[in-house]
């Protein structure tokens, strides 16, 4: 039977939808001209297989240096620093002290460094944060960031003075012996009670260590305190007694760039604390009943 006479005829209008009926008879697949012509490359058994140029090929890299026995190489330590004689750093001169009578801080450092003996300014070297601890102090000690070579003008901007424990310069306290530190403690006190400071701050833990160690041989004291541990800083159990004055001792840790253990933050709060125990002296708010009372030879306090 004929399909298309028994088929009905399909429409949509004046549109024969018969043209889109299914048809069994596949139709050819069309094949884009350009494309059909294009056939893949085929290559021959006997045909070189490209090489990459010696100089092209990519370079490994070692990861780290070995040595003989395959271990990772660790590069040399820096050799610790020990003592040096007075003759290693002939060629520095010393630095002249900052100071005036009846200073809020005197500033006690342990000795010159090489770039401060070289420029005649105290902490001159630009790792260290001394200035910005003074300028960054929360009730800022200077108004405005000072230079090394404005320290002279510290004693009349803001009542602030430097000295060092040990005159002779060196590179690190590490090439100064213990006797000559503790040799330099009486000269240190001499000062102490010739320009009468509020408070005595000492720039680095080791150097209150020096001269409490030798207070506490030679020095006079009454009173009972605690005994100052290794990691002590801020206001000490001391003070030094004159007859209508007294000086007590503050401690902040070295600012020097390479100490690790106090970072900048903690050193400038720190001195934030030593900016508001002067301000507690001159309100009269620290007491010093607990404290031990250090009276300095006759003879030393004499000499103002």
């Amino acid at each position: 039977m004929d399909s298309d006479k028994d088929s009905p005829k399909l429409s949509f209008g004046s549109l024969d939808l018969t043209q889109f009926a299914y048809s069994p008879t596949a139709s050819p697949l069309r094949r884009s001209p350009r494309k059909s012509s294009i056939r893949p490359k085929e290559l021959s058994a006997s045909s070189p297989t490209p090489s990459i140029a010696e100089d092209e090929k990519p370079i490994k890299r070692a990861l780290d240096v070995r040595n003989d026995t395959g271990s990772p190489q660790r590069s040399p330590k820096k050799a610790k620093r020990s003592y040096a004689t007075p003759e290693t750093y002939a060629h520095l001169s010393g630095l002249n002290d900052s100071l005036k009578d009846e200073l809020d801080v005197m500033f006690c450092g342990i000795n010159p460094g090489c770039m401060s003996s070289a420029t005649g300014h105290h902490y001159a070297n630009p790792t260290n944060h001394f200035y910005r601890c003074l300028h960054q102090s929360g009730r800022c000690f200077t108004p405005s960031l000072l230079s090394p070579t404005e320290d002279y003008t510290l004693p009349d901007l803001c009542s602030v003075g430097l000295t060092n424990l040990v005159e002779r310069p060196s590179a690190e306290q590490a090439e100064l012996s213990p006797s000559e530190m503790m040799d330099s403690v009486p000269s240190l006190l001499a000062k102490v009670a010739r320009y009468r400071p509020r408070v005595v701050c000492f720039v680095g833990m080791g150097i209150w260590r020096v001269v409490e160690k030798v207070l506490a041989k030679s020095a006079p004291s009454k009173g009972k305190s605690k005994k100052s541990t290794l990691n002590d800083v801020g206001l000490q159990p001391y003070r030094f007694k004159f007859s209508v004055h007294e000086t007590f001792i503050f401690v902040v840790p070295s600012t020097s760039g390479r100490v690790v253990s106090h970072q900048l933050p903690d050193k400038v709060k720190l001195f934030s604390g030593l900016k508001a125990a002067v301000e507690d002296y001159k309100q009269s708010r620290i007491n010093s009943s607990q404290m031990s009372t250090i009276t300095l030879p006759m003879a030393i306090a004499s000499d103002h």
